[in-house]
């Protein structure tokens, strides 16, 4: 997330979860949305939560979210994203 968004999500949010410097799904996607990208990959979940809640919850605010694979490498060059690996 780039500072500018992290800046107004703290604005927003305050205390943006119970655990300091995480944001909950919906939160995520909710910062995703203000700041006009057109992809979020979730990443560094909760253990004790399914993929599955997780994803579904930052979907119902902002729909063009994907929990990231592991060991999927991701890149960004020029504003398009390209996967690599399993």
């Amino acid at each position: 997330m780039r500072d500018t968004c992290g800046r107004k999500t703290r604005r927003i949010y305050g205390r943006l979860s119970s655990a300091p410097g995480h944001l909950t799904a919906m939160q995520a996607g909710e910062a995703a949305a203000l700041a006009g990208v057109s992809k979020l990959l979730l990443t560094h979940l909760w253990p004790f939560y399914s993929e599955d809640v997780i994803l579904n919850e930052c979907k119902t605010v902002f729909p063009n979210a994907e929990v990231v694979a592991e060991g999927k490498t991701y890149s960004i060059k020029n504003g398009r994203l390209s996967e690599h690996g399993t």
